[in-house]
């Protein structure tokens, strides 16, 4: 066994000069990464196959939209703090961790205020259901928001098996906890607040583990904060784009349509977060380079990332009627819009892109290349939407998306040389 092992990693090496990645590193860290996304994925895939087949569609929907609304407020617990962090400690500076803690905790104390300011609106609407939930999701976002840091650190350090225990575990009680609901109870706020309480609980674990292995002393970036905060600037027009979609069409189509378009979504959303851990395994990697280092080896590797993303959406799109007509019958309705949707998938490569833009702190590229995107994405989720129904929601983030990607790569070459 040692002998076959020993033969690999030898290849892997070997495998360098083609490649210009390192192999070795890659598949290590990339082992426990897709092995953390597959098992978090299958514990979503049967969360939601069970909630699909206990839930009545509008009530699933009224679900989903208020983690829309918990995805908007959570743009105030820094988001872009994660990335900042990262890089931080990838440098050996762990005591950035803790200022990152503390400044997520205090902003996300806005976003509590913000979701009270929508819970008001939403009882003035007369929709009191959905304004206590509004209200459910402002109680826990405090410690939700802070606690969630933990996989930022783990990167940095390239403990990734770490990363994979912690991320398996909470995923594991919030699928038990919330199916176990599910089965006693149809009330969609019920299983909001079970959902929040027991990610933040499992989450709250690793970050007071983490927090107590720091020395007090450990060094700190002094620019941590301010990048962290420049990022999260940066991600607020993205944010929305990433939910307004959803808000449009629970508030035009209603909640059935939105349980509809977040099955549909699904199964290529499971897939790109496979794709995603690239710019987890890139980050700690780029952070020690300059731009003109991590350049020399893009283009390969985005090429790479295209063909494996073509070769997985074709495949997709021939198996998804035969899958939804085995976990999902009801929702048969999905398959369509699910396989014009698969095509999203194309933008898989933007994830080294962005590894390698955050990582050499291109802080000024970043804010174009996601104003210009989030405006453009906006722009189409605002026309398609109105005009065309859940077609539009679907093609808005398909020609999106991958307008995202073009956009990014001739940005990354038109730039070349960047001051880091």
């Amino acid at each position: 066994m040692e002998e076959l092992k020993n033969n690999l990693f030898a290849l892997l090496k070997k495998t360098e000069r083609f490649t210009k990645t390192d192999n070795l590193y890659l598949f290590k860290g990339g082992f426990f990464l897709t092995l953390s996304s597959v098992a978090t994925g299958a514990l979503s895939f049967v969360m939601a196959i069970t909630l699909g087949w206990l839930l009545p569609k509008e009530v699933y929907g009224n679900y989903k939209y208020l983690f829309s609304i918990l995805g908007i407020v959570a743009l105030f617990t820094l988001g872009g703090m994660d990335t900042a962090v990262t890089q931080a400690v990838a440098r050996g500076q762990d005591g950035s961790f803790r200022i990152g803690f503390r400044k997520k905790l205090i902003f996300s104390l806005l976003g509590t205020l913000t979701a009270i300011a929508i819970a008001v609106f939403y009882f003035a609407q007369g929709k009191d259901l959905i304004a206590y939930g509004s209200l459910v999701v402002g109680a826990f976002l405090p410690l939700w928001g802070p606690f969630g840091l933990y996989p930022a650190y783990f990167i940095g350090k390239g403990q990734f098996r770490n990363i994979t225990k912690a991320n398996v575990g909470v995923q594991a009680l919030v699928a038990l906890s919330i199916i176990i609901t599910a089965y006693f109870s149809k009330n969609f706020l019920i299983l909001t607040a079970v959902n929040l309480a027991v990610q933040t609980l499992g989450a709250g674990f690793v970050a007071w583990r983490i927090l107590r292995s720091i020395p007090k002393e450990a060094p700190s970036d002094p620019n941590t904060q301010s990048y962290g905060l420049h990022l999260s600037v940066i991600d607020v027009l993205n944010t929305v784009a990433t939910y307004l979609d959803n808000i449009l069409v629970f508030t035009l189509l209603g909640p059935a349509s939105l349980a509809v378009y977040n099955f549909a979504m699904a199964p290529a959303e499971q897939i790109k977060g496979l794709f995603k851990n690239a710019q987890s395994l890139a980050m700690p990697k780029f952070s020690n380079k300059t731009m003109e280092e991590v350049q020399k080896s893009l283009n390969r590797k985005i090429i790479l990332f295209l063909i494996l993303s073509i070769f997985i959406i074709l495949i997709y799109i021939v198996s998804a009627k035969i899958l939804f007509g085995i976990f999902l019958p009801q929702y048969m309705e999905s398959v369509k819009y699910s396989q014009i949707y698969a095509l999203s998938l194309l933008m898989a490569p933007i994830y080294i892109i962005l590894a390698a833009l955050k990582a050499t702190s291109q802080t000024k590229k970043l804010y174009e290349f996601s104003i210009v995107n989030a405006i453009f994405e906006i722009i189409l989720i605002s026309v398609l939407i109105p005009l065309w129904g859940l077609w539009g929601a679907v093609l808005s983030q398909v020609i999106s998306r991958i307008f995202n990607f073009i956009y990014g790569w001739i940005s990354l070459r038109k730039y070349e040389k960047i001051p880091t």
